[in-house]
């Protein structure tokens, strides 16, 4: 066997040269060539040479030529299209005609002739169970295949004289032949391997439903309508929303017919075979099942059709704008009209007009809803199909009898009117006919079938498309006998060329035409750039204002631009041209099957989904839960749970600040803490109940996590979650509830002012309801940044009180006159020096259960010692200790006492020449530290009798270490008296035992704003005057900190929290519970179940507007300003509205010696803090009876003012 050209001869007989090429133009272009082939492009458009490789632009250009393959003999026509077939494999390959004419097979010595001179019968489907090739087979009209007889010219004659119109009809069938007949081997197809079935077939979704549309009763539609309400006096349909819904319905019905068709033609073949199971192949149970389950969902479609009818007809009266003017806004109106005309106290009339207006706007709003839903589903989406009619707008400019009613109004543009317009062209036999290379171009519906074709091929097998399941290593082929071809299949041959010459768009088809050499080409070589005018895309308006010289000189470029694009698109030529010499006998090589392109089965592919699924959903639900969390974790602090940041919480560097439910811990150690507040705020909102919402700030983040500072912070927590469970649980249902928010102010209060705006905006946000915050606690250090703080709250009128913050003028800011929200429960650093400094001058006198003095003797001199840090800036920071420090020494001066002249000619910044020593944290190389301090007082000749320290209690841990260790006798025999502030109470409770083995020369005398243990309550038992608090406390701390198994509390007393701070923490809490203002609701109104608050839309009655909650907040206001006759734990609580800053004077100090272990006289037990002399307001008319008690001021105690 050879392969010959004119010119050539083939050199290897075993693969013909004709087959190579063939295999090349089939072969689909891989990702690879696609993007080696684009970068060459890319490269070259910057005039840049390309490398070289087997590749050159132009490789992969689409649509492939025409394979023009061309036989000395006529009689090997047969087996080269045989050859092509089995060349193909199991590619997507089709032959026109359909099957190899008997004549012509047994001049091929392929098939015995019959004996019968009966017609062939096309060879019957198989099918195999679970597996189908193609989808439907049965489900069309169309004739079978061969149903026209062959029109061959004569010889001698040309080829175009067999030439003739073609119907629309005509063209439809032949493509639904191709469409539903499957590829040419799907009778002679191989076995396929275990696992693996061949490629399944296009769906050819877009000739489908063309096709769909084309069966239509077109009749029946139009005669469901009157001239002027559904037809146009050209007996067209109209464009409008009843003729689609028609439409819809039809093709719902053509559906089910075809379907009702198939079934009993499965049911009547699967009697034949029972009754001569040779004569047919009976229908498979899968088969039969699956017919079974379409007529039936198709008879639901067709059901569903005829109720969109009434969606259709609902839809055109039910909308927005009808339901707004009919109802809504009447409605609105009169229930407005009743809320104005509703006296005071009838109020429950407007608020029932109010829930009517709501539920109608719910009603009306859930109809809205439903009819749109259901226009979506029973009239839109039903014509989803059709969508890509509106890529194929040309067919609505061919109608024929003008623009003006080629479509109905509004058409352009849109599927559904594409879709009816079409309907009505594919019914109309004035425009039905062409021919080829006719006197008219082809109408619009020949062209869109053809187009449709080519887009569902490139869809499938164009650049880009590759499916897992689709063969995707070849081009589809249409190969076809051109003697054989008769003239639809020649028109549609010649159709497809000239749609690819005027849309010039890419599509993968590969045509392959055979003939003999008797025979001229129905595709020539030559490309016709003049047929077409211009492009599909170029626009002819705008030029009437043109010359007719310039459109003549405009003409030329045109025309030469066009024609090198069509030659860049589709060649230069469209055909490639082969000569094949006479074929040997038999065939030879011609019989030899390409390799087949497997894919895999359904239950291999399901089992490889599901694996790979299962993979997949392990390794991201690993990563989402694992790895996710812990990178998010790991980078950002503030990413407790999950990967997100929580709501609220700002990170600021390394710090989390913001404001939280308790969801987000601030710092390890209140892990316990913040989670009781969280568990009780969630019980406070699952009850139902009204509630209010308290913020607490305070400084929750340490850079030891050792440091007392954080003890107080944690022990304000504990006290503040103890107080909200106990006002919870007491507090009858005419009060709110209390929730707790937990903001964090930063380390050293630096960002105090973030959580205080984020306080703000909560309180500003109306959504918000109930979780508005409408008052503050905390605010317990005497820093500038809280101070700031206050004042950023304050502007907002949200009140405040203030737990341990003693500074006068904590709450002022600049000139400003002290904010009158905020409001202090602890003395004020100038009664507390002025008490402590009467104290140290005089002595107090107080004596063990032994008799033995152990209290506070007197002193002639002293000094203190102070915190002087400031700001990163070098600016004022700290406002407790210089301040307390000067009160204290001036009280003391004026007592006749002496400063001691040691200090005099230090810097300014380490005396401020007042009596106070000042330090800082060493940061920095000029800072003066502590120990400095101390160096230079324990060694000092001459030093003071008493030492006052103001500073802070992180710093006294290492300051009394030190003390006890430095210098001469004076310090470490212990003949200096310490006497220090409030703040180092948590320092004191932590290492009494460490300052008891010390008691002999190195006793602490401070001032605590509260007591830390039943040893200062006041009555001579334990307990007494603290109702139960410290028994609450201890059993409390068991719970929280006792880990499971275990009988003591496991954390060590360090990391506990300052029960000082707790008492005075839940006095503050206290001071809110007692002045909170009734929710004014009724049972009735709180038990109330408004209709949109089941479907989340409404809020609870209880500050659900900005007038209700500014009137809570306004009265709570009031409430804790008119307080009285309340005593907390801390002692008599009152504030005085006339000094400025709200301080009460009458406040109880104490003074209490931690030291050595002896009986209380008090409580009658073993301890080593004894409460020496306490000086205030014990309740409401008891005034302590110390003697060294400083008189209190007029109006305090029923003193006269």
């Amino acid at each position: 066997m050879s392969d010959q050209t004119p010119d050539t001869q083939d050199d290897q007989p075993s693969r013909p040269a004709f087959v190579r090429v063939f295999e090349n133009l089939r072969r689909r272009p891989s990702r690879s060539e696609h993007f080696t082939v684009r970068n060459l492009e890319h490269t070259v458009a910057r005039r840049r040479p390309a490398r070289r490789g087997k590749r050159q632009r132009g490789d992969i250009a689409e649509p492939p030529p025409v394979l023009d393959l061309v036989t000395d003999r006529r009689e090997d026509r047969p087996a080269v299209l045989r050859a092509l077939v089995r060349a193909s494999a199991l590619g997507p390959v089709w032959l026109l005609p359909e099957g190899i004419p008997e004549k012509e097979r047994q001049e091929a010595g392929e098939v015995p002739a019959r004996e019968t001179g009966e017609a062939p019968r096309p060879p019957a489907r198989r099918t195999t169970g679970w597996s189908r090739r193609w989808p439907w087979p049965g489900d069309t009209d169309a004739p079978p295949p061969g149903a026209e007889p062959v029109r061959e010219p004569r010889e001698g004659t040309s080829s175009g004289d067999a030439d003739g119109d073609v119907t629309t009809q005509e063209l439809y069938e032949l493509l639904e032949r191709l469409v539903d007949g499957g590829f040419a081997w799907r009778d002679d197809q191989p076995a396929a391997p275990r696992g693996r079935k061949p490629p399944p077939p296009p769906r050819f979704s877009q000739v489908r439903s063309l096709l769909w549309l084309r069966r239509c009763n077109f009749q029946v539609i139009r005669g469901k309508f009157s001239e002027g309400t559904g037809v146009s006096e050209h007996g067209t349909l109209l464009n409008t929303s009843s003729t689609q819904v028609e439409v819809i319905r039809a093709l719902r019905e053509t559906r089910l017919d075809s379907a009702l068709k198939r079934r009993d033609e499965l049911l009547e073949r699967a009697e034949r075979a029972a009754e001569d199971p040779g004569a047919v192949t009976a229908p498979s149970r899968w088969e039969l099942l699956r017919s079974r389950c379409t007529v039936y969902w198709r008879g639901l479609a067709r059901g569903a059709a005829g109720f969109s009818r009434f969606v259709n007809a609902a839809s055109r009266v039910i909308t927005f704008g009808a339901a707004d003017e009919k109802i809504l806004t009447p409605l609105s109106f009169v229930f407005s009209l009743v809320l104005a005309a509703t006296p005071f106290g009838v109020a429950y009339l407007g608020l029932l007009a109010q829930q009517a207006d709501e539920l109608v706007s719910l009603l009306v709003g859930t109809l809205l809803v439903t009819v749109y839903v259901l226009t979506v589903f029973f009239f839109l989406l039903p014509w989803r199909p059709y969508l890509w009619l509106n890529r194929h707008r040309y067919v609505m400019d061919l109608d024929g009898r003008g623009p003006e009613q080629s479509a109905s109004p509004g058409g352009r543009g849109r599927h559904r009117a594409h879709g009816v317009h079409l309907l009505n062209q594919l019914n109309n036999l004035a425009m039905d006919r062409a021919r080829i290379n006719g006197p008219i171009r082809p109408p619009g519906t020949h062209q869109i079938a053809v187009n449709a074709l080519l887009d569902d091929l490139h869809r499938e097998y164009g650049a880009g498309s590759y499916r897992l399941r689709r063969g995707s290593g070849a081009r589809p082929v249409l190969v076809y006998d051109q003697r054989r071809l008769d003239r639809v299949g020649r028109y549609f041959v010649w159709l497809i060329e000239q749609e690819r010459l005027r849309r010039a768009f890419p599509d993968p088809l590969l045509l392959v035409q055979v003939r003999d050499a008797g025979l001229g080409p129905l595709v020539e070589g030559t490309v016709d750039s003049t047929r077409n005018e211009a492009m599909p895309e170029f626009i002819e308006g705008g030029e009437e204002n043109e010359e007719e010289e310039e459109k003549r000189a405009l003409e030329p470029v045109r025309s030469w631009t066009r024609r090198r694009y069509l030659a860049g698109v589709l060649g230069v030529e469209r055909v490639i041209t082969r000569h094949i010499a006479p074929l040997p006998e038999g065939g030879g090589e011609l019989t030899r099957r390409g390799t087949p392109e497997w894919v895999l089965s359904g239950p291999v592919l399901a089992g490889l989904w599901t694996g790979g699924v299962a993979g997949a959903t392990a390794v991201l639900v690993l990563f989402g839960m694992v790895f996710l969390p812990s990178l998010a974790q790991a980078s950002n602090p503030c990413v407790q749970d999950g990967v997100w940041q929580p709501q609220g919480i700002t990170r600021k560097g390394d710090q989390c600040v913001g404001v939280t439910d308790g969801a987000f811990v601030f710092n390890e150690r209140l892990t316990e803490v913040t989670e009781l507040v969280h568990e009780q705020n969630k019980e406070v909102e699952a009850s139902g109940q009204p509630y209010v919402t308290i913020a607490h700030l305070a400084e929750f983040d340490v850079v030891d996590p050792d440091d007392p500072s954080l003890s107080g912070s944690q022990g304000e927590l504990l006290g503040l979650a103890y107080q909200q469970g106990q006002h919870n649980r007491i507090k009858d249902s005419r009060y709110p509830r209390i929730k707790l928010l937990i903001a964090n102010a930063g380390r050293n209060w630096e960002h105090s002012l973030v959580a205080a705006k984020e306080i703000v905006d909560r309180a500003e946000d109306e959504r918000l309801g109930m979780d508005r915050p409408i008052a503050a606690v905390g605010f317990g250090h005497s820093v500038v940044p809280n101070s700031n703080a206050i004042k950023e709250v304050g502007d907002a009128s949200i009140t405040m009180v203030g737990t341990t913050a003693t500074f006068d003028d904590v709450a002022q800011s600049g000139a400003r006159e002290h904010s009158e929200f905020y409001f202090p429960v602890s003395p004020a650093n100038t009664r507390i020096a002025e008490q402590s400094a009467h104290w140290a001058r005089y002595g107090v006198s107080w004596r063990d259960a032994d008799g033995a003095e152990r209290g506070l003797r007197p002193h002639q001199t002293a000094v203190a010692i102070a915190s002087g840090e400031t700001d990163a800036e070098g600016g004022p920071h700290e406002q407790y200790g210089p301040h307390l420090a000067r009160e204290f020494i001036a009280a003391f001066k004026d007592r006749g006492g002496r400063v001691w002249e040691g200090a005099e000619g230090l810097e300014r910044d380490e005396y401020d020449g007042q009596g106070v020593l000042l330090y800082q944290n060493g940061e920095s190389e000029t800072d003066t530290t502590y120990e400095q301090q101390l160096e230079r007082l324990c060694t000092d000749e001459d030093p003071p009798d008493l030492l006052y320290y103001a500073g802070r209690s992180d710093d006294f841990t290492e300051f009394y270490r030190r003390f006890t260790r430095t210098g001469g006798e004076d310090c470490v025999d212990g003949r200096m008296t310490i006497l220090g502030g409030d703040d180092v109470s948590k320092f004191v409770s932590d290492e009494e035992e460490l300052i008891g083995n010390n008691a002999a020369y190195h006793s602490v005398f401070y001032t605590p704003l509260a007591p830390s243990g039943p040893w200062g309550g006041p009555g001579g038992r334990p307990g007494g005057g603290d109702q139960g608090f410290y028994r609450d406390m201890a059993t409390l701390q068991e719970e929280l900190f006792r880990e499971d198994g275990q009988e003591e509390r496991s954390a060590p007393k360090t990391e506990f929290p300052s029960i000082a701070h707790a008492a005075v923490a839940s006095d503050a809490l206290l001071v809110v519970s007692e002045a909170l203002p009734t929710t004014g609701l009724t049972q009735e109104q709180l038990a109330e179940k408004s209709p949109l608050r089941w479907v989340g839309l409404d809020r609870p009655p209880f500050l659900r507007t900005q007038e209700q909650y500014e009137e809570q907040r306004d009265d709570l206001h009031s409430g804790i300003k008119g307080i009285r006759n309340l005593t907390g734990v801390s002692g008599y609580i009152e504030f005085d509205a006339g000094n400025d800053g709200n301080w009460y004077d009458g406040r109880m100090v104490q003074l209490v010696l931690v030291g050595p272990e002896v009986v209380n006289p008090e409580t009658g037990y073993e301890q080593r803090q004894h409460v020496v002399q306490r000086c205030g307001m014990r309740n409401a008319n008891t005034i302590e009876p110390g003697e060294e008690c400083l008189p209190l001021g007029p109006g305090i105690g029923g003193r006269p003012a």
